[in-house]
């Protein structure tokens, strides 16, 4: 079986470059997933970023925003 998706270009550019780098993305949200279950097994409570609310948040998203870095992605292509 085979399935072929197929994009208006240059019309749908932004939808065919979301398609093309999905795996991209999936492998970012498995790495912020692994973060996360690293922070609850060996603990976050001492190491720096994590002496508020806020500053956990803080962390988290810039954690998250390296990761996306790390696959060269970004919450821009999104929208």
């Amino acid at each position: 079986m085979k399935a072929i998706l197929e994009y208006e270009l240059p019309e749908d550019i932004d939808e065919f470059i979301l398609a093309s780098r999905a795996q991209d993305w999936a492998l970012a949200i498995y790495d912020m997933d692994q973060q996360l279950r690293s922070w609850l097994k060996y603990g976050y409570t001492s190491s720096p970023g994590f002496e508020s609310v806020d500053e956990t948040l803080e962390t988290v998203r810039n954690t998250l925003h390296d990761l996306l870095a790390k696959h060269n992605l970004n919450l821009d292509m999104l929208y």
